[in-house]
């Protein structure tokens, strides 16, 4: 059997997706030039476009795909899978009602047994079988529900497990998830099945991620009578579908080799969902530190036209609203000043349409512009200022270009924002401020973050020169990179 030496598993972006997980897999793939990479790529279905978004490199060889919602009737019935596969199920079912993997081993058991070409998911759910399951779920866990909203909470919920299961992962001597949920738990299955390492990386926390989609997803009905709820709880149905990721993120943690996680709070956040400290490795994102550093600049002296950026898609997360608010603040102390939204606005057209509505009633269309997905040195060269408004980031690569090319930042206290700036180890906190933290969604303490650096030419050399030599010593992308060398060297 002919495996490649790492695995890549991947949910919902790289090769199909830019941005900041794409780009962090990109580079590190071309980085590690001598190591050979294959890559399962999970994806809702085969009818939702999916286009090569990167170049692969000469070290890419395999590409395979598993559509997690995909309902055909392909499977090789064989006698008696049908029935392994009910206790399959059946062992799911208990576990995940109660969020916990106590049921793995003899899960895996029977699913070691059975062949991915035999399973046939259509005849599996449309069985009698699998409609008792579902009737005794109703009557014993779920009684206060409607059971056509259970029927389909359960079957949608347990469909994309399914499609895992039957997955053909290609074979390699280290799987690397990218996340937990379906890339977690299909890497379980694979590296049980071949016998290989399992690695686990996560950028964001994915179950915290999906509890927070589920507590406002719209698509998720539930009963509108349930009286008034103190506590901040999910419906019954809405905590169904965050026990399966529960559950998905609970094997990947313990059953992993190592971990990583990009910054401090992250690795409380892992602890906390039931991963193993032991296991977890902290190590930052990186950025290529040559390719900024040499961005020549305008003058820093006090301007009188102030040129200031916001870097990043357009999108609510990203609270551009507070930005705009901070730029009329700005507008009011220097008059000519120019404003610029530097990332693509397609991804979410509403939401576009809703900030140019604002920036037209604040008064900037003559001296704001929204630039689309453009090269960003281009426009380094020229700003004074950096900032991120997010309303929710982890570890933003731009803080870090800003820093590099000599621009301070100002940024909202989210995720890993404030250690970037302000330093993490002693010695990173030595070397001072490299921007300001500013309180989320508060324009006005933005823009007065704003003004406090542009007012203040030495301060803003200081912070200028910090952001320089932290970006340098910390979070070259070659040294990031290196450690993930050393990490599949360990395996390989």
């Amino acid at each position: 059997m002919n495996r490649t030496d790492v695995c890549l598993i991947i949910e919902g972006c790289f090769p199909y997706v830019r941005g900041g997980v794409g780009n962090w897999i990109y580079n590190l793939i071309k980085e590690l030039s001598d190591i050979d990479f294959s890559f399962m790529v999970i994806w809702p279905s085969p009818n939702i476009p999916r286009k090569l978004q990167y170049i692969l490199p000469h070290n890419v060889k395999e590409i395979r795909e598993v559509f997690v919602f995909a309902n055909k009737a392909e499977g090789r019935h064989r006698s008696g899978s049908t029935e392994r596969l009910l206790r399959v199920l059946k062992l799911l079912d208990e576990d995940i009602y109660h969020a916990q993997t106590k049921n793995f081993d003899k899960f895996l058991e029977v699913i070691l047994s059975i062949d991915p070409v035999e399973i046939n998911l259509q005849q599996l759910f449309q069985s009698r079988e699998a409609w008792a399951s579902i009737v005794e779920l109703h009557e014993n866990r779920y009684p206060d529900e409607s059971f056509i909203d259970l029927f389909w909470t359960w079957r949608c919920s347990r469909l994309p497990l399914f499609n895992c299961i039957k997955a053909e992962v290609p074979p390699a001597r280290i799987y690397h998830c990218l996340s937990t949920g379906y890339s977690g738990f299909l890497g379980v299955l694979a590296s049980k099945r071949f016998g290989s390492h399992l690695l686990l990386t996560e950028h964001g926390i994915y179950t915290q991620e999906r509890k927070l989609e589920l507590a406002s997803a719209e698509w998720l009905y539930e009963k509108k009578d349930r009286g008034l709820r103190f506590k901040k709880e999910l419906s019954p149905l809405r905590q169904m579908w965050l026990n399966v990721f529960k559950y998905m993120g609970l094997l990947a943690y313990h059953h992993c080799d190592l971990i990583t996680t990009i910054f401090e709070g992250n690795r409380d956040l892992q602890v906390l969902a039931g991963a193993p400290e032991e296991k977890i490795w902290v190590i930052p994102n990186g950025i290529d530190v040559e390719r900024f550093s040499k961005i020549r600049r305008i003058s820093r002296e006090k301007p009188e036209k102030l040129q200031v950026g916001f870097v990043g898609r357009v999108v609510p997360i990203k609270d551009i609203n507070t930005f705009l608010k901070a730029c009329r603040i700005l507008k009011n102390n220097y008059p000519k000043s120019e404003f610029f939204i530097i990332g693509p606005y397609d991804e979410d057209p509403i939401y576009y349409e809703e900030c140019k509505r604002l920036s037209s009633l604040l008064g900037l269309d003559d001296c704001l512009k929204f630039t689309g997905a453009v090269d960003v040195e281009e426009y380094y060269s020229k700003l004074h200022l950096v900032v991120l408004t997010s309303i929710k980031e982890v570890f933003p690569l731009a803080i870090l270009e800003a820093n590099a090319a000599g621009i301070p930042v100002v940024v909202s206290d989210v995720g890993a924002c404030r250690g970037l700036l302000y330093g993490v180890t002693p010695e990173d906190r030595e070397l001072g401020h490299s921007g300001v933290v500013a309180r989320v969604a508060n324009p006005e303490d933005t823009a007065n973050a704003l003004l406090k650096l542009i007012n203040d030419p030495s301060l803003y050399e200081k912070m200028s020169n910090a952001g320089r030599e932290r970006v340098r010593r910390f979070y070259n992308q070659k040294i990031v990179y290196s450690r993930y060398r050393e990490l599949y060297q360990r395996y390989l």
